[in-house]
């Protein structure tokens, strides 16, 4: 049995120490063939202050500098995914460049400008945001950051084709270009806006959100002895704005759920638990943890690590909902992601089987189940009740009579369950998430048993049991509100002794 327990446990449990990397590739392009593309005076001076401050805190820094072609970018990012080995790496990659836009198969797409560039062939010579992502995606590190100095407008550090202008003018307004859809272990920094401009600014001599993303690592660096990329992008942004009085708003996708601050310099416990505005409109919610209004000082609050609850309040309608969430040292989550509510309760219909260790029953007990779930009943534990009903027809242990008998089996089994999301089964549009859950609680089991021959007349045997039962759950949820997935268990009771069992399962959460 303990081998199948592990089994079980193995996706929790598992994990090895191995000495991670801290990697930054920055990509500073300022000379391009193409006469559309405007010489950048400080994109190779924004590499080299990042490179300079990163090494500081010991980063092994990668660089292409004032002259950089589609293929070097390209090998660049794929010689990153050769040194990035495992998941506590950390890998920063900065790309500042002109950005532009060119229609694919009748779809607006978002291109990063290199040096080759043509502004006639602009999907052959310039690099795909998407596949820059798809590398991105690729790499090892759960904590990377994609930080992109450019945009997307059309003016500042933005060129179309004529082509392009042509059809945004028809469009009456911005063209519809698809951005990254939110991920749990990636995070895409971006200087603006979709609609807005990127500067070059001469008086700061630098791209002016990455003058003041360096900043602010800086100011965290020295007066609290940590930097953390997400809470210098979140004071960036309410520089960035005050700066261009308004014109430019650094933007962030992915991580939308625990988020992962990309330290940069210090520890977890000296960075706590923060809990970040994003973009939400505070003149339309309020926050409340533990019961006492939260204050948000440059897009930020100070979390003690530990459980808390929040609760969110419409300012208009005055309607609120609460969580339970978790704050972890060195972590912290995103206002804008908890302003979802969660689906608190699924209601599970399945097939499945048990298998007995007792040689009596050698033959599978197979039946139906039903299962309710309530999400968050107890801090991070769901609540979960399960009902099973099942039979099977076998050879009785009646030595030397040839009898058969019909062994009918009813369960109901209670657990706290754990979930983890499995990031490489989940979709980044959402559309698909998978959760790997383990389960422990009691089971009661009711069994009763027909037994029929030719010598004897019938006879029913009835029992009670109660015992421990472990789960490990692998689910899929769509965003239709529709849930499927597989159950495997290991327990031990009196009338089954071990028992093993494994179920599939269709369902609605709401």
């Amino acid at each position: 049995m303990t081998y199948r327990l592990l089994l079980i446990f193995l996706p929790f449990v598992f994990s090895f120490s191995a000495p991670t990397k801290k990697i930054l590739l920055t990509i500073g392009i300022t000379r391009f063939q193409d006469k559309l593309f405007k010489r950048l005076e400080f994109a190779a001076k924004d590499a080299e202050d990042a490179n300079k401050q990163f090494e500081e805190h010991g980063f092994d820094v990668r660089t292409i500098k004032n002259v950089g072609k589609k293929d070097d970018l390209i090998s660049k990012l794929k010689e990153i995914e050769k040194i990035n080995l495992f998941e506590d790496d950390t890998v920063v990659v900065i790309i500042s460049t002109h950005g532009t836009v060119d229609i694919v198969d009748g779809e607006p797409t978002k291109y990063i400008v290199t040096s080759d560039t043509n502004e006639r062939d602009v999907k052959g010579t310039a690099v795909s945001f998407n596949y820059i992502i798809e590398l991105f995606e690729q790499l090892e590190a759960k904590n990377k950051a994609l930080i992109l100095c450019t945009c997307y407008s059309g003016v500042g550090k933005s060129a179309y084709s004529n082509r392009i202008i042509q059809l945004n003018q028809r469009s009456k307004g911005m063209l519809g270009v698809k951005f990254l859809s939110d991920s749990e272990s990636s995070l895409v920094l971006s200087a603006s806006s979709y609609n807005q401009k990127a500067i070059e600014d001469d008086t700061l001599k630098n791209d002016v959100y990455l003058h003041f993303l360096l900043k602010n690592l800086k100011i965290e660096h020295d007066e609290l002895g940590y930097s953390s990329l997400v809470s210098a992008h979140e004071k960036a942004v309410f520089d960035v704005y005050e700066f261009t009085g308004g014109n430019q708003t650094p933007s962030e996708y992915g991580q939308r759920s625990g988020l992962n601050p990309i330290l940069i310099s210090g520890t977890p416990e000296k960075y706590g638990s923060k809990l970040y505005q994003g973009s939400v409109d505070l003149d339309q919610w309020e926050t409340e943890i533990d019961g006492q209004l939260v204050n948000f000082k440059q897009g930020l609050h100070n979390v003690k690590p530990g459980f808390h609850k929040l609760r969110f309040i419409n300012k208009k309608t005055q309607k609120s909902f609460s969580r339970n969430i978790r704050f972890k040292s060195g972590s912290g989550h995103n206002l804008r992601n908890l302003l979802v509510p969660i689906s608190l309760n699924s209601v599970n219909f399945g097939y499945g089987l048990i298998l007995s260790s007792d040689p009596n029953f050698e033959h599978p007990i197979k039946g139906f189940g039903l299962t309710y779930q309530r999400n968050e009943f107890f801090q991070d534990l769901s609540l979960k009740v399960v009902f099973f009903h099942g039979d099977v027809k076998e050879q009785s242990p009646v030595v030397g009579i040839d009898s058969r008998q019909t062994r009918q089996l009813n369960q109901i089994y209670t657990a706290a369950s754990y979930s983890n999301k499995i990031d490489f089964l989940s979709k980044l549009d959402q559309t698909l998430d998978a959760e790997l859950s383990l389960d422990i609680g009691l089971t009661f089991s009711h069994s009763k048993i027909d037994r029929k021959n030719d010598s004897f007349e019938s006879k029913i045997i009835q029992s009670y049991s109660l015992g421990p039962k472990v789960q490990s759950e692998l689910m899929f949820k769509t965003h239709h509100h529709v849930q499927f997935g597989t159950r495997i268990e290991a327990s031990y009771l009196a009338d089954l002794k071990q028992s093993y069992g494994f179920h599939t399962f269709l369902g609605v959460f709401w």
